[in-house]
């Protein structure tokens, strides 16, 4: 019988590419895989609720950890549009699917994960946490509609699920843009209120270039030892 551990992972590491079995074969269940085509966590609401508001699928179109899940309502008439792009297959890229602007962004974080992913959090959750506050909201519009015992309920929801669709997939267009303005050529363009600074005469500031992160440079230094050591004059 596998017996499943959570491990966390060291801060700034990025996901497994392939699940691993460890020595002890204990077998590795990872939760956040870049190889993921869809994330679909399942929400049963109030039971006394119609069925027209009885349940969400939460729809991410990407690995788990780089996706905002946005509420598609069981009782929808219609598909999100950029989850069902007619112009995007596996091997054709569009930016009107979901799918593929949303793995553009993960797969520009993978590389330098510990750099870029703070500002794709910082845009997931802002999400995230939009769309489970206006929830209470629209099912009280929906239970109010489904009281008048007219069809609109089932309207409202799946608008409602299509707007948020359809947002997601414009901030992450931004944010894609954003990631490859504020991280070009290895550097990180300095910014203050989400605003790139400026020179005097309306230029970009000069970018800061960090170089290694602290650990790997202990690591460094302890594998070379005085091999690159700068002599004193």
């Amino acid at each position: 019988m596998d017996v499943i551990r959570f491990v966390p992972l060291p801060p700034g590491t990025p996901p497994f590419i392939q699940p691993d079995v460890d020595v002890s074969g204990v077998r590795r269940k990872i939760l956040d895989i870049p190889y993921a085509g869809t994330g679909l966590p399942s929400q049963t609401l109030d039971i006394f609720l119609p069925d027209e508001g009885g349940g969400i699928i939460w729809y991410g179109n990407d690995d788990a950890n780089m996706v905002t899940y946005t509420p598609v309502y069981c009782s929808a008439i219609r598909v999100p549009v950029c989850y069902d792009a007619p112009d995007a297959t596996d091997l054709k890229f569009s930016w009107n699917s979901a799918f593929w602007v949303c793995n553009w962004v993960s797969n520009m974080t993978y590389p330098r994960y510990s750099r870029l992913f703070p500002d794709v959090k910082r845009v997931r959750e802002e999400l995230q946490d939009k769309y489970l506050h206006q929830q209470g909201a629209v099912e009280e519009q929906a239970l109010a509609l489904c009281q008048q015992h007219t069809p609109d309920a089932r309207e409202l929801l799946t608008r409602h699920g299509e707007a948020c669709a359809a947002e997601m997939l414009a901030r992450w267009k931004e944010l894609g843009e954003y990631l490859i303005v504020k991280h070009n050529d290895l550097a990180v363009k300095p910014e203050t209120d989400g605003v790139f600074d400026t020179t005097p005469d309306g230029l970009g500031a000069p970018p800061l270039r960090e170089g290694y992160n602290e650990e790997y440079r202990r690591i460094f230094v302890r594998e070379t030892g005085d091999k690159y050591l700068v002599p004193e004059q």
